[in-house]
């Protein structure tokens, strides 16, 4: 509220004091899009999106109970909400955009939510894209 006027005008900014707008769609359209991420299938150098119109993709809660490294990939032997295990696995790389700022024992006991099918099984998953992957804590 202290910047100048001209900064915080309606044909610049917009910032000022007034109801806040309705983000709901917006954030409806984001978590559209975020599942399609799950939908991300790695064929040699090939990328591409696969979403059959009859998969269902949600968020899974999960809890990291043991991380370890298989070459360029860390994999989380996790335990989901529903207390079933699952295995993800994530590239060190794509990892290390999305935490990159604690070691891998530090990331035992956290929580996140990973978008994958709802009738996914123990896995395990790999994790493709960053918008499949949440951290809660």
């Amino acid at each position: 509220m202290e910047l100048p006027a001209h900064i915080r005008s309606k044909g610049q900014a917009n910032y000022g004091p007034g109801a806040i707008p309705d983000y709901g769609p917006m954030e409806r359209l984001v978590a559209e899009v975020r599942s399609f991420s799950a939908c991300l299938k790695l064929d040699g150098g090939i990328l591409s999106i696969i979403c059959p119109p009859e998969l269902n993709i949600v968020a899974h809660e999960l809890w990291i109970d043991d991380v370890s490294v298989a070459g360029t990939s860390v994999i989380f032997s996790a335990t989901g909400i529903n207390r079933q295990p699952m295995t993800i696995t994530i590239g060190r790389s794509l990892l290390d955009q999305l935490v990159s700022d604690v070691g891998l024992s530090a990331l035992k006991g956290r929580h996140l939510e990973v978008l994958l099918p709802a009738n996914a099984t123990a896995g395990p998953h790999r994790i493709l894209h960053p918008n499949q992957i949440e951290w809660l804590n």
